[in-house]
């Protein structure tokens, strides 16, 4: 039998979710799977653990990172890092009111992957939310910030890194992007994306190829945040992107959905629901009873949320309160008819009301399997 392992990923948000999706499919009860941030300087321990591991994964940036370039004796895995900025020419730096959310993020509401440049000097110079939202949607931003030239710079430098990591992300980000969607922001890759990075990478580690079969086959959720930064009118029709029109709504952490021109006058108020964040934090900290009265106060602040509202309706189920419970199941689907845990949930909160006629219901969560959501907004990095 094969030895425990020390396997260690060093780079940015995206090799933290290699990380998460290895320990997830990939590894041995006996390994131990290390994560290393490469934007921070490492203590002595994560130096250590650089040393000794036996295999490392390390990111390939256009910048040499902090961390990387230690001594080891590990089998050593170079990983590119993919981004598409040019889908999203004004991002980069954070809202300049952001500050650091522990009830909703780390880094913020408004982090770098939302921040908006372009935003943040009307801002400054006064102008109102709504009339910065016309604005913006009347400027030409693709030409205004030329984003065909970007886009040939970015993929040269995805070129760069592919040959030093020997991989082709480079002609996948460029023969897919105008078809479908390959990143939710410009540094974090849809699921699709991640599972064919992750498939490269695991195969040249030596992982079983039904596990790099799965992995394709079911592309991994939850490794990144699931807030989406919005496309501007302009690059979609410059890009011809066929996946996304300019009436789409994009989702902003568990707030729900919202348009271009909805978020960007959002943002200039630096507009965010604390509330519904610490009923959610309140829930993933296993505070259910909190939990309820925190959503029942939060919900009238997000009237998007659907999220919030089927997590509402599964923990006022469980405690037998069914006619609420239906109540938030219906609201959850109205909000996202499409959403298939949405519309699962209130088919059951309805057969289970029927069946009962007007009484109460005790122990609603026996027969139903909720997809319950995870903290995956703690992970909004850059990059």
């Amino acid at each position: 039998m094969p030895g425990p392992r020390l396997i260690v990923f060093v780079g940015n948000c995206q090799l933290d979710a290699l990380a998460n999706l290895y320990r997830r499919v990939a590894a041995r009860p006996e390994d131990q799977v290390v994560y290393l941030a490469s934007y921070r300087a490492s203590d002595a321990a994560g130096c250590a653990q650089v040393a000794k591991a036996d295999i490392l994964l390390r990111q390939v940036l256009d910048f040499a990172p902090v961390v990387g370039d230690m001594q080891t004796r590990a089998e050593v895995h170079l990983v590119p890092h993919l981004g598409a900025p040019f889908l999203w020419p004004c991002t980069g730096r954070p809202h300049p009111y952001n500050a650091p959310a522990p009830s909703l993020d780390a880094h913020g509401p408004y982090p770098a992957e939302l921040g908006d440049s372009f935003l943040d000097r009307l801002i400054a110079a006064g102008v109102p939310a709504e009339e910065a939202a016309r604005i913006y949607l009347e400027t030409d931003i693709a030409t205004k910030r030329r984003v065909g030239r970007m886009a040939e710079i970015v993929l040269e430098n995805q070129r760069a890194r592919d040959r030093v990591c020997g991989t082709s992300f480079a002609d996948t980000i460029s023969a897919r992007f105008r078809t479908e969607a390959l990143f939710t922001s410009p540094n974090h890759p849809t699921p699709s994306l991640t599972a064919t990075l992750a498939t490269e990478m695991f195969g040249r580690m030596g992982v079983a190829s039904a596990v790099l079969e799965q992995i394709a086959a079911s592309p991994p959720d939850g490794l990144f945040p699931t807030t989406e930064t919005p496309l501007h009118a302009s690059i979609i029709s410059h890009f011809g992107l066929r996946f996304v029109t300019p009436e789409r709504r994009y989702l902003y952490f568990n707030e729900g959905r919202f348009t271009f021109e909805e978020f960007a006058v959002r943002y200039m108020r630096y507009e965010w629901s604390q509330p519904i964040a610490e009923a959610f934090r309140l829930f993933w900290d296993g505070q259910e009873d909190a939990a309820i009265d925190a959503f029942i106060r939060a919900i009238p602040t997000a009237p998007r949320s659907a999220v919030a509202r089927l997590v509402l309706s599964e923990l006022l189920g469980a405690r037998g309160r069914m006619a609420e419970a239906l109540n938030m199941a219906r609201q959850a689907t109205e909000l996202e008819p499409e959403n298939v845990q949405c519309r699962r949930r209130f088919e059951w909160v309805s057969a289970r009301v029927q069946e009962a006629g007007s009484a109460a219901v005790s122990g609603a969560g026996s027969g139903y399997a909720p997809h319950v959501p995870e903290n995956r907004n703690a992970r909004h990095k850059t990059g």
